[in-house]
C-alpha cells in the first residue's frame, strides 16, 4: 500500500489532468508504443 501511496503522490498532476479533461482526451495513443518499448 505505500508504494501505491508514493506512486499516486508522484503522479498526482497526471491523475488529476485525467479527470480534468473527462475522459475526453486519451494517452493511449502513446502508451502501446510505450509498453512496447518497454518489453523484452
Amino acid at each position: 500500500m505505500k508504494k501505491i501511496a508514493g506512486s499516486m503522490r508522484q503522479h498526482r498532476e497526471l491523475v488529476l489532468n485525467y479527470f480534468r479533461t473527462q475522459k475526453l482526451i486519451s494517452s493511449g495513443v502513446m502508451e502501446g508504443p510505450n509498453n512496447k518499448a518497454k518489453s523484452p
